[in-house]
């Protein structure tokens, strides 16, 4: 966002959300990406500072930072952490990737050298496993994935990109673990079959302009959030090759980055968290 702190918010009642303690004051510049650790009570923020700072949120009125993670030579635009909540990616507009490793969170340790990327880094997402990591790049042609498993500090490329023509693709890995979704070549989305990473198949193409991606939970459902006035969509992949849309009601609007999708009990008792830009 255009402000240098993150507010928290108390979302147990999600039609009136209220404060839950102070901004997080940490940044000199403008906060560009936010993530929550996995496992953990831990939060990332990070921004045009180039630094990213690890929270402890534990109490959130009596937030603590933890660790700042520095080493990008310019702002720092997206984040992601494995679902074990051990590894953070951290991707910049300096065209590269640091992975840290935060078993000991207040002692982060940098894993290997910055993975090079065409171009700024516009989008990361870990495979459940934790052992393919997914990036994507404002103005490039395409998405990469990476060999990216926790004894491997160096990750290397699995197989030929993948095509995400967009101005700034999107990434976002299923559940499973087998199902990737990207900015498509038309500027739509497309759904990847990478049970074999090194040989990903592109298996579906939604024609439906993309500003940010999530699966559910499950897998069964992604969400996709329009950058052309459209709101948010849902579609039922549990059959990637013909996916469904889901009717339920959803905001209009354009939002910047769909937070998070709660994917329990029937379809139409789904709910989509995200944010308006």
């Amino acid at each position: 966002g255009p402000t240098d702190n993150t507010v928290l918010l108390n979302v147990s009642d999600p039609a009136r959300p209220v404060s839950a303690g102070p901004a997080l004051d940490g940044h000199t510049a403008a906060i560009k990406a936010v993530t929550f650790i996995p496992g953990t009570r831990l939060l990332a923020t990070a921004g045009d500072d180039g630094s990213t700072i690890v929270w402890n949120i534990t109490s959130p009125p009596r937030p603590d930072r933890v660790a700042t993670l520095t080493g990008h030579t310019a702002g720092v635009t997206a984040l992601a952490a494995s679902a074990n909540g051990d590894d953070l990616a951290v991707g910049s507009s300096d065209n590269t990737v640091i992975r840290w490793a935060l078993t000991d969170p207040a002692h982060p340790v940098q894993l290997g050298s910055p993975l090079p990327q065409p171009t700024g880094v516009s989008a990361l997402a870990f495979s459940p496993d934790g052992d393919t990591l997914a990036s994507a790049g404002a103005g490039q042609t395409s998405a990469s994935l990476w060999n990216a498993g926790p004894s491997l500090v160096q990750p290397t490329p699995l197989g030929a990109p993948l095509s995400a023509q967009a101005p700034e693709p999107r990434v976002a890995v299923a559940p499973g673990g087998k199902l990737l979704a990207t900015s498509g070549p038309a500027n739509d989305t497309r759904l990847w079959d990478i049970a074999n990473p090194a040989a990903p198949r592109a298996v579906a193409d939604l024609d439906l302009p993309e500003n940010a991606l999530a699966f559910s939970p499950d897998g069964r459902l992604l969400a996709v959030a329009s950058d052309h006035g459209a709101g948010v969509s849902l579609f039922n992949v549990s059959n990637p090759a013909q996916p469904v849309p889901v009717s339920i009601p959803v905001p209009q609007g354009e939002p910047s980055q769909i937070t998070s999708i709660n994917g329990e009990g029937s379809v139409f008792g789904e709910s989509v968290a995200f944010e308006i830009g």
